[in-house]
């Protein structure tokens, strides 16, 4: 597995306009992502290798730069993930066990930031916290969604087996 921590990969104009560019930070003030410039650490992942596997101790979010990602549990793809995406972000929360496994589809490059040092930012910048919750927020509607469109599949099921047997 090739990873790189080396911050001079890209200036710090570079890392801020590819912050600029993804969901979470595109209304965030440039003062704000002054800070979290500064706590982003640059990791490369070849294709087919595992940034984290499902049951491990999360402490970081990562965001994508370049590349794809699977996250996934087995067979089960829960998401294919490109540029601009930001994945594990429960664990800026909540250091419980990863709930997916994360693997590499694609050469990929993405910006890594730890849970202690997305602390120190969030506390001093209410800002950052707000886009990371809604993320979480977006997430959680689409899940609830999927529910009751898997709800509503599961009960044309029975009722076709009832009328069956």
């Amino acid at each position: 597995m090739k990873k790189s921590n080396a911050n001079t990969e890209f200036s710090f104009f570079e890392k801020k306009q590819i912050l600029k560019q993804t969901n979470l930070f595109s209304e965030t003030l440039d003062s704000v992502l002054d800070d979290i410039v500064n706590i982003l650490y640059v990791k490369n992942y070849a294709a087919g290798d595992t940034i984290f596997y499902k049951g491990n101790i999360g402490n970081s979010m990562y965001i994508i730069y370049s590349g794809e990602v699977r996250i996934h549990e087995d067979d089960h793809t829960f998401a294919i993930l490109k540029k601009g995406n930001i994945f594990g972000e429960l664990s800026l929360f909540d250091p419980e066990p990863r709930s997916a496994t994360a693997t590499v589809l694609q050469n990929c490059l993405v910006f890594m930031v730890t849970q202690k040092d997305f602390y120190e930012i969030a506390s001093k910048q209410p800002a950052v916290m707000k886009g990371i919750l809604t993320i979480l927020a977006r997430r959680l509607r689409s899940q609830n969604r999927h529910i009751i469109n898997l709800k509503g599949q599961v009960s044309w099921m029975f009722s076709k087996f009832h009328d069956i047997y």
